[in-house]
């Protein structure tokens, strides 16, 4: 009896989800591959001298971090403002509800323009939405 290490067994694990989205491991061959991007260019880099998609991932993941790290700052001006009778904002989880609705209603509008996508599990993500309150 053979016993498989964690390693292959991942391995194993990718090849089979590979397969469940319609590319064998078969066709990921360098020869195969060369059919797949085709004149051979390189698959990370983008079109004619344009920047390395590493890079725009690396913008695109920088540009979200930094509209998070704003948006907790000025949200952090909302919770510790305090008018001149002294009251303040005591309505935080009213806030994200009001702004989970939001990102519902926009959510909805980009999904109505764009199409969606094919096999989604919209489901999931419906939990996970809900349970982010």
């Amino acid at each position: 009896l053979k016993q498989s290490s964690p390693i292959s067994t991942l391995l194993d694990q990718s090849n089979k989800s590979v397969d469940h989205i319609g590319v064998n491991s078969a066709d990921l061959s360098s020869t195969k591959l060369s059919k797949l991007h085709p004149g051979g260019h390189n698959p990370n880099m983008t079109e004619e001298g344009g920047l390395p998609k590493v890079v725009k991932l690396l913008i695109g993941a920088g540009g979200i971090y930094g509209a998070f790290l704003y948006y907790g700052s000025l949200q952090e001006d909302v919770f510790r403002f305090v008018a001149e009778d002294g009251s303040s904002f005591k309505q935080a989880w009213f806030l994200q509800v009001l702004e989970a609705f939001a990102n519902v209603v926009i959510g909805f509008v980009g999904l109505q323009i764009t199409g969606g996508t094919k096999g989604l599990p919209l489901q999931m993500f419906g939990i996970s939405g809900a349970t982010q309150v």
